[in-house]
């Protein structure tokens, strides 16, 4: 028998969104629109009892500018937009810790809304969350990636504090986080989050992989980058850049089997197989492929003595290059 896995070229691409603003879909499913903050920023002022703050955030995202809560007129700007970027990008976010009244609170930037509806940074009236009813503090999303990958450069004022990503997929559920509320968190599809530093105030990439809790496709996504792992934390000079986020779908073979025993040599960048067998060609139901993607799909034929597999990444119908 020979075994055939035809290859195609794949080819990972950032959302266009970032190259042509004006055909951006802000309910893109599988990649953020403004993945490397070179579309349009919006300014924000807003007042209170500390005075007037300004603040500059690039669109579909938001910070303590458009924040809900009590506490939000004394709040300080926390994003901007910086050109200290990594080769070849030409803007990026930079995300400042800020300290009114004396408190460090968390530079944050996330794609839902903020709540600040508490002095103390640690207390749960301080979080972020997906608004499903109003469509500028959502991002819709569908895929299953398997991983996460973003760009960052950190200067902290200690070398042992950590800055934090966390993207959450979830149903059409007001979400947020962080919470320990286990209501909340049933709604949680996947997630992928890290606690990180960088050194010598260097550009470094970043890829995490997507770990997940339930069998479903997602609604929502809730992404968020703050200055710190734990609220409060840190020092009011602590700044993270971000940069070129992307989703990462797999499109490859973690395994085959046919009639229950493992293809000699399997590699998953091997794609051509020779078998040989009993004379009976197998059918489609002895043949065990398992992909690395875990939204992908995969397709099996067979033509005479040749068996072909098509396994397409989660992202396929966005991204037809994205099959081997």
């Amino acid at each position: 028998i020979i075994l055939i896995m035809n290859k195609f070229t794949r080819k990972m691409m950032l959302a266009i969104a970032c190259i042509i603003a004006g055909c951006i879909n802000v309910q893109a499913q599988y990649q953020l629109p403004n993945p490397g903050f070179e579309g349009t920023w919006k300014e924000t002022t807003w007042g209170g009892l500390l005075g007037k703050s300004t603040e500059n955030v690039p669109q579909y995202w938001h910070s303590f500018g458009t924040a809900d809560g009590s506490l939000q007129s004394f709040t300080k700007a926390s994003v901007s937009q910086s050109t200290d970027t990594r080769t070849g990008s030409g803007s990026c976010a930079k995300i400042s810790a800020t300290s009114p009244l004396g408190i460090v609170g968390n530079g944050t930037l996330t794609t839902g809304k903020m709540n600040a509806g508490s002095p103390t940074p640690d207390e749960t009236g301080n979080y972020n969350f997906t608004d499903p009813n109003d469509e500028e503090y959502q991002q819709k999303f569908t895929g299953r990636p398997d991983a996460i990958s973003f760009w960052v450069k950190s200067k902290m004022a200690s070398s042992t504090e950590e800055a934090r990503m966390a993207a959450i997929l979830h149903d059409n559920f007001r979400y947020q986080d962080p919470t320990k509320d286990e209501t909340i968190l049933s709604h949680k599809i996947g997630s992928a989050e890290l606690n990180y530093t960088t050194t010598n105030e260097q550009w470094v990439q970043k890829t995490v992989n997507f770990e997940y809790t339930q069998d479903a496709t997602p609604s929502f996504l809730l992404l968020t980058f703050t200055t710190n792992k734990t609220p409060g934390g840190g020092n009011k000079n602590d700044v993270v850049y971000i940069d070129d986020i992307e989703f990462i779908y797999n499109s490859k073979l973690e395994s085959l089997k046919i009639g229950g025993v493992a293809v000699d040599g399997f590699d998953k960048d091997t794609y051509n197989y020779t078998i040989t067998g009993d004379g009976v060609v197998p059918t489609e139901d002895q043949i065990e492929a398992v992909s690395d993607g875990k939204g992908a799909s995969i397709e099996t034929t067979i033509n005479e003595n040749v068996v072909t597999i098509v396994v397409k990444g989660n992202d396929y119908s966005k991204n037809n290059n994205n099959t081997h």
